[in-house]
């Protein structure tokens, strides 16, 4: 058996219901049998870089292992 993996996974949103698009992807990927969830941080929201938007982000990170 070889030593898991571990990783960090980088989501945003800035569309529809924010809030709801990424606890969406925290639960299909905590769904998955080739990857365990360790940590999620806060939920933090930022401005659009580099263009412009009328929506702002919201960003989190995930630690996981595999």
């Amino acid at each position: 058996m070889r030593d898991p993996l571990h990783g960090y996974l980088g989501l945003g949103s800035n569309l529809g219901n924010r809030l709801l698009n990424l606890q969406e992807a925290v639960d299909r990927l905590n769904a998955t049998r080739e990857m365990q969830l360790d940590r999620v941080s806060p939920v933090y929201e930022s401005p659009a870089h580099g263009y412009q938007s009328p929506n702002a982000y919201l960003n989190a990170v995930l630690e996981v292992h595999w």
